[in-house]
Parts: structure tokens; sequence; C-alpha cells
């Protein structure tokens, strides 16, 4: 019998939507790498990097929830090709800013604005292209691509400016973000609800109401807030962790931090494709829930382990490259358990919501993750200067396994509050 991975990648539309989605991340990154260097460059100061970050992420604070219902009544598809040419165009604007650092977190904050439009409209458009059973693999495909992404895209950035000049990864960008505008436009069409017009003045009285619905719907499907809270609160530790990374390079293995991608990052994304592959095996038996748990012990007890070393590696029985060489298979452990949390929460996300609000969801998830990161990102750097690294890695380890266990306390039943929902409850008693 042909396995979900092979049904996966031979789904046509599904490569569309993930080749859109390969490019897009390692955009995001790739350019991230050039924002950071130019603005360390212009500045000097590593707080004019941390704002970059604020600017991103201060767009979900405005647009987090009504994204979402945007995405739940208009076409999936064009949202996807438009948002991808805006953002090919918005790009170009940074060959045109010369040193002004402020007119490049302007630039940062329009490009971000689209994120929110393309992002929920990305997660809401897979289930429609993969059949229930594949969303586990499907999942863990874009997985793959946001660790791909993040490592190519930092890996490659350096180079990248080295070879072709500082203003090469903006052009770069652009041209891949037009292919991804190619390959959405290449989607099918979806057909959004004919029942709601944006130029009708109960716009926004009806926006007010599915966001209440919302609100409603995600407080009454503990599937649902469960899911969300372990996702949201996993891609806070990550943020933290990257905050840091930079700081436990030099001063807890004490290498150059070009190396960080190969001694660091590269492993996790090892252990993240072997963590994926283990998922789509697993699901089944094991369960989500068990295997996030699972992760979340892994991912803590790692950066444990992290810590106890770096406290050895004070003292000249344990060295530092002795440190470089075990934490190779320590970061895969790692990526290997982010696996296990992200891939199966963010399935039964997208199992348990209904298709019709499926965009508002991820929407309120969109602003929800800019709620989560943005203290963290700001103030992890300064934590790790008042209290150092190796503290905030116990820190850090400590959280992990206190969120997982309090993730086995969540309660599984709920109350079907939406109409579609009732409809659905009625037809099956029937």
């Amino acid at each position: 019998m042909e396995n979900n991975f092979l049904k996966v990648l031979k789904n046509a539309n599904f490569n569309r939507l993930w080749g859109s989605q390969i490019l897009s991340v390692f955009c995001a990154y790739m350019l991230n790498f050039a924002l950071s260097y130019k603005l360390f460059t212009l500045t000097g100061k590593s707080l004019s990097v941390s704002l970059l970050y604020v600017f991103y992420y201060a767009p979900v604070y405005i647009l987090g929830f009504f994204s979402g219902v945007f995405i739940d009544h208009f076409s999936r598809h064009r949202i996807l090709l438009i948002t991808n040419i805006l953002q090919a165009i918005c790009v170009l604007f940074y060959l045109f800013i010369g040193n002004n650092f402020w007119l490049i977190y302007a630039i940062i904050f329009v490009y971000s604005m689209i994120d929110q439009f393309y992002l929920p409209a990305e997660s809401a458009y897979l289930p429609e292209l993969v059949k229930k059973e594949e969303l586990p693999v499907a999942n863990s495909f874009f997985n793959f691509a946001s660790f791909g992404g993040l490592f190519f895209g930092f890996v490659l950035g350096g180079p990248i400016m080295l070879a072709f000049g500082v203003n090469a990864p903006f052009y770069l960008a652009s041209l891949f973000l037009w292919i991804a505008a190619l390959s959405a436009f290449l989607l099918p069409q979806d057909t959004p609800p004919k029942d709601f017009h944006f130029l009708k003045q109960d716009f926004f009285v009806k926006t007010k109401e599915d966001i209440l619905e919302n609100l409603r719907f995600i407080w009454s499907r503990p599937k649902i807030y469960f899911s969300m809270l372990i996702t949201l609160f996993f891609m806070m530790i990550v943020a933290m962790m990257a905050v840091i990374l930079p700081a436990f390079g030099e001063q807890v293995l004490n290498i150059n931090l070009l190396n960080i991608s190969w001694i660091i990052i590269f492993p996790i994304a090892i252990g993240a494709i072997l963590g994926a592959i283990g998922v789509e095996k697993r699901i089944g038996s094991t369960g989500k829930r068990k295997l996030i748990g699972l992760g979340g012990l892994i991912c803590g007890l790692v950066l444990l382990a992290v810590y106890f070393l770096a406290r050895l590696g004070e003292s000249t029985l344990f060295l530092p490259e002795n440190l470089v060489v075990i934490m190779l298979p320590l970061a895969a452990v790692l990526g290997f358990g982010v696996s296990l949390v992200m891939i199966p929460a963010q399935t039964l996300l997208q199992e348990e919501t209904p298709n019709q609000i499926r965009g508002r969801v991820f929407g309120a998830q969109k602003l929800l993750q800019g709620i989560f990161l943005i203290i963290p990102t700001v103030f992890s750097a300064v934590l790790a200067d008042i209290l150092g690294v190796k503290v905030l890695l116990l820190v850090i380890g400590v959280l992990i396994l206190s969120g997982t266990f309090l993730s086995f306390f969540y309660r599984n039943n709920h109350k079907p509050v939406l109409a579609i929902e009732k409809q659905q409850e009625k037809t099956e008693k029937v």
C-alpha cells in the first residue's frame, strides 16, 4: 500500500502550496539576516536588531482577528496570489533607503502586514488540498520547510552578500516571491461564501460578530485552545532561544558565530526531519496528545542537559571543545522533540476547526503569536545579560517541563456553539 508520504508528494496542488511556502520562508529568513546585518552595521547596537522583530510583530495586534475574518469570506487562492505579489514589490523598496534605518522598520512593518493575510490563508487552505489522514504528513513537510528556510536563509544569506553585494538578498527575495506568486496562481480556485461583501455598511458589524463567535468557539473546544497554546508556547521558547543563540555560541561553545548554523541549526533540522517521520508512523497508534507530551519532555531534558554540561565546561575537566562535539547529537534530539510537539499540535488544530471559520482561528493564532513572542524577543537578551546564558537555558528547560506537565490536565469535552456544528450534530444523530 502506498504510504501517505508518497501520496502527499504526488499531490500537485499540495506541491504548489508547499513550493510557495518554501520560497516565502526562505526569503523571510534571508531578509532577516540581511536586515539584521544592515541594522547592526548602521547603529552598532543589538537593540536596533531587537526592534526589527518588534516592528515585524506589531501588525499582529492590528490585523490579527480581522485578517482571519477576511480570509474566511474571500478566496484564499486570491489572497495567496496577491500577498506574494505585494511582498515581491515591497522588498525592492529596501534598495532605495540608503542608511535610514527607520525606513527599514517602516518597510518591515508593511511586509508583516501583508504576512498577516498570507500565513493564516496558507494554514487554512492546506486542509482543502489533502485528505484528513494525510494532514500529519502535509504538516511534516511544512515543518521541513520552516526548518529548511531557517537553515538555508541564515546560512546562505552571508555568502550571497559576500559574493554578489549587500543588496543581492533583496533582488533574490523579490524574484523568489514572484515565483511563489506563480505557484499560488496555479492552485485551484476556491469558492468563498456569497453572503458577505466588503463594501456593505454592515461589514464591521459582521466582523465583530464573527470575532466574538470565533472566541466562543475556541473557548468551547479544549482541543482547539490546547493545541493553540502548545504551539504558541513552543514558538515563544524558540524565539527566546534564537535571541540568546549568538551569546551561547560565543560564551559557552567558544566558537565563531558563523559556525552556529552547522553546529546547532543544521543538527536541529536533521532531528526535526527524523521527528516528522516518526510522527507520521506513530500518530495513529500513539495519539497526538502523548506525542506532544513526549516531545515536550525530550526538549526540556535536552536543555537541562546542555545547562549542566555548560556548568561542567567551567572547570578544566570539561573543555568547550568537548561540549561542541556533544552539542551535535543534543541539537538533533532537540529538533526531534520539537517535531513531536509542533506537528501533532498543528494537525489537531486543523482537524478540529470547521472549514467555515478556519481562517479566523488561524488569524487568532497569529494574533496570539505576536503577543507571546514580542516580549521574549525583546527581553531575552537582557535577561541573558543579567542572569547569564546558562541560567536562562535552565529557566527555559524548566518552563518546557512545567508546561508539558500542565498539558496533561486539559479536559476533552466540549459543546457545539456554532450553527454549522449544531447542524452537523443533528445530522449525526439522524
